[in-house]
């Protein structure tokens, strides 16, 4: 049976589809949790982590998150430096922004000055511009778009431990 829901992942058949917005998918179950994004924030079921106060929309994600943040397993290496990343789509994004090879491609914000040679960075900085991404420290007021920054910069400026 698992063999026969992972084999259409090798082909470029994706016959489902989302009713909302039409994006394909290789797997039902996939387009399933892809449709609750569509919902209000309200209305979907949130897990939260064990660890700490970040919330997600699934029990995979919970996971992820615990084994890349608290645990620090990063099993997806860069091949040109001593970096480690816990998803692949990290990785890409890293080795376009700090070892590409085509340095022609600019990305530039429309908000401010910014430029980047990589796609994956651009989006990351556009995301400071939307105060709604912006996770505050709650010692000092220093701001952050990711929470595993906050996470970090906590507990290595704020830990309570003695």
């Amino acid at each position: 049976m698992q063999l026969q829901q992972h084999i259409p992942t090798h082909t470029t058949e994706k016959p489902y589809n989302c009713a909302t917005c039409g994006k394909s998918f290789t797997l039902r179950g996939n387009m399933k949790r892809h449709e609750e994004t569509h919902l209000e924030k309200s209305t979907r079921d949130r897990l939260q982590c064990q660890v700490c106060t970040q919330t997600f929309l699934s029990k995979l994600a919970v996971q992820r998150h615990v084994r890349a943040v608290h645990e620090n397993r990063k099993k997806y290496p860069c091949e040109f430096c001593d970096k480690g990343f816990s998803k692949p789509s990290n990785l890409e994004g890293h080795v376009e922004a700090k070892h590409a090879t085509n340095k022609d491609l600019i990305h530039s914000c429309d908000k401010c000055e910014y430029k980047s040679y990589s796609k994956f960075n651009l989006a990351y900085h556009v995301r400071r511009h939307n105060p709604a991404n912006l996770r505050e420290c709650y010692f000092c007021g220093k701001q952050f778009v990711m929470f595993q920054e906050l996470v970090r910069h906590s507990n290595r400026l704020h830990t309570l431990e003695v």
